[in-house]
């Protein structure tokens, strides 16, 4: 969904104008035509702001959560034919965001503003079909929907286009178009991508295998917060793979994750507590990170032999750790 889009085009054109300089004759004469045009520019782009206001006003509503008054700003825009309006409406319509939820509103809404090339439409459409909420489900027009949002830019429908075509449902298996497709998502920042192209890296078809980039989109993906990858880089860097061993680095990615929630980080650290392997040996925060992985239902006999030869006073330190930490989730 568009944010503001027009408010940050129009500041952002003016401040690039306002450090722009014409052709240079004099320093003073130069100064005084970049300043003048400047204004004349910053001017013109501000009356244009100032003839449509409604559909901004709804984007700043709508993020400040006074949903009615962001539907009351769109609606007007929306029926005269702003595609931005047509799918904010649909959105709060699709989610019931301060009026009853309809649905079949929200694809009308939705419809027309993809009609017109509205990419984030485009793609609500293709959620809906391939979830079947609201249309019947359908992959091949989800896949439909998804390329054209792709084409307009959408970075989660060329992930999705991208995953269609890696697992070969509802398009034939194309691993070339599917990294061509992840690649133009990783481009713009979408961690899921990065993940995806990190994978067909590290482990993929023949012809694709390179493990170098594979830790340098795994690294990306994990900069962005994509737990799986974290564990992933973690891995990479205590076995070596695309990179030179590192458990004291991998050991801060299992940690991070770790704290996050994610259970095989939670049971990696509790090995690497346990061996002294890229952190000191420390036998209570072994068991507390064991414990707290088995409290999510994962099991290690190699852990459960380590604890039983632990002092009854490392054991209560390490109980009372994973209470604490568990109390604060």
């Amino acid at each position: 969904m568009p944010t503001m889009k027009r408010i940050a085009q129009i500041f952002l054109i003016a401040c690039v104008m306002l450090v722009s300089s014409g052709p240079v004759y004099s320093q003073e004469q130069n100064q005084s035509t970049a300043e003048t045009t400047s204004r004349d520019d910053l001017a013109k782009l501000l009356a244009r702001l100032d003839q449509n206001p409604s559909i901004d006003r709804a984007y700043a509503a709508f993020q400040r959560g006074y949903y009615l008054t962001a539907f009351t700003f769109a609606l007007k825009e929306a029926v005269g034919g702003d595609d931005h309006a047509q799918t904010l409406l649909a959105e709060i319509y699709a989610n019931g965001l301060g009026i009853p939820r309809d649905i079949s509103k929200a694809i009308d809404w939705y419809s027309l503003a993809a009609a017109q090339s509205n990419g984030h439409a485009q793609f609500s459409l293709g959620l809906m079909h391939s979830s079947g909420n609201g249309l019947e489900k359908d992959l091949a027009k989800a896949a439909e929907f998804f390329k054209l949002a792709a084409d307009n830019g959408i970075a989660a429908a060329q992930h999705n286009l991208g995953i269609m075509y890696l697992t070969g449902q509802p398009l034939k298996r194309d691993v070339n178009q599917a990294v061509i497709w992840f690649e133009k998502a990783a481009d713009q920042g979408d961690m899921d991508a990065q993940y995806a192209l990190a994978l067909i890296y590290k482990d993929g078809p023949q012809g694709f295998k390179d493990e170098n980039r594979a830790f340098v989109f795994m690294f990306e993906s994990a900069q962005a917060g994509h737990l799986d990858a974290q564990v992933e880089l973690a891995l990479m860097l205590f076995r070596g793979r695309g990179v030179e061993p590192d458990p004291r680095r991998a050991s801060r990615w299992f940690i991070q994750a770790a704290n996050s929630g994610h259970v095989i980080a939670q049971n990696r650290i509790a090995r690497m507590y346990a061996r002294g392997l890229g952190v000191p040996l420390n036998p209570v925060e072994a068991y507390k990170w064991h414990l707290i992985a088995q409290s999510a239902g994962y099991s290690d006999t190699w852990l459960d032999t380590f604890v039983s030869g632990l002092k009854p006073s490392a054991i209560e330190k390490s109980l009372q750790k994973s209470r604490d930490w568990l109390a604060w989730r």
